[in-house]
């Protein structure tokens, strides 16, 4: 029988200063000690959970921008389910020009934005990825395995999460994260 814990990052493992405590590195090292594998399941890119891996110096599976990257215990992918390059692009164009809202994007090992506006709830210290200000008629709009918007103008955001779904219905998945954070990923994972 296998043993498994999954556990979410951003207000689960982490503090709200973006760290792991004493207590819990302690804990998990335990746990692994048992046997018990570990599984980090989180919204963050592959290369910000990696970082968080690297510093409990462990071996984990990793699913990453909401289920739509998966790798293995040697950090080999092992499952991914990109947007639709055609709907990729048109959520990329969909808010471009708001200045109230920030359209962000993960493409591969790449994070970009459209701006970087800090009262629109943009949260760039949680990351140890650089971002990239992309341009929609510049961008490739393949390996896109999300694409979200981050706004202090929470009413926008749902007026985008319905036009969202109304328009693309079940080929993508669309949630808050947080109040102030709305995720797109591909339909089928």
């Amino acid at each position: 029988m296998y043993r498994i814990i999954a556990v979410d990052l951003d207000g689960t493992l982490l503090t709200s200063e973006n760290k792991i405590t004493k207590y819990t590195k302690e804990i998990i090292q335990i746990l692994i000690q048992k046997k018990f594998y570990f599984v980090f399941a989180s919204g963050r890119h592959y290369i910000d959970i990696m970082k968080i891996k690297d510093s409990l110096k462990i071996n984990i599976f990793i699913i990453s921008s909401n289920g739509s990257k998966i790798y293995n215990l040697d950090n080999n992918l092992i499952f991914s389910d990109n947007l639709d390059e055609n709907i990729a692009s048109k959520l990329c164009r969909i808010k471009y020009s708001d200045k109230e809202i920030i359209t962000q994007v993960y493409q591969n090992d790449q994070w970009y934005i459209n701006n970087n506006k800090v009262e629109n709830n943009f949260c760039s210290l949680l990351s140890s990825l650089q971002y990239k200000y992309f341009y929609p008629d510049d961008l490739n709009f393949k390996n896109i395995s999300k694409i979200f918007f981050t706004s202090r103008n929470f009413q926008k955001l749902h007026i985008l999460k319905r036009k969202i779904i109304n328009f693309y219905g079940n080929k993508v998945h669309v949630n808050f994260s947080i109040p102030g954070c709305l995720e797109i990923v591909s339909g089928t994972t």
